[in-house]
């Protein structure tokens, strides 16, 4: 289930951009606790993702390997040539 988190995580960290830029990440975490459990995703799940999601604010400070990979994933963009 870590990977699926991780994965869902990964899709929802920068939704909160349809409504704010600062404190996106919250705003992030407020869309996927109002959606995820219409898809069938347990609370204990959506608390996992939603620390993901807060995870990425800068300063970024994950706590756990699995977590960090979100993080590396949000920042992956930087260091690709496309990046202008």
């Amino acid at each position: 289930m870590r990977k699926s988190c991780c994965k869902t995580a990964c899709l929802f960290h920068d939704t909160g951009m349809l409504k704010t830029y600062r404190g996106h990440e919250e705003a992030s975490v407020e869309i996927c606790q109002e959606i995820l459990p219409h898809y069938g995703y347990s609370a204990q799940n959506i608390e996992v993702i939603s620390s993901m999601i807060v995870t990425t604010k800068l300063p970024q400070c994950a706590s756990h390997t699995w977590i960090r990979s979100c993080v590396i994933a949000d920042l992956d963009y930087l260091g690709r040539p496309t990046t202008s």
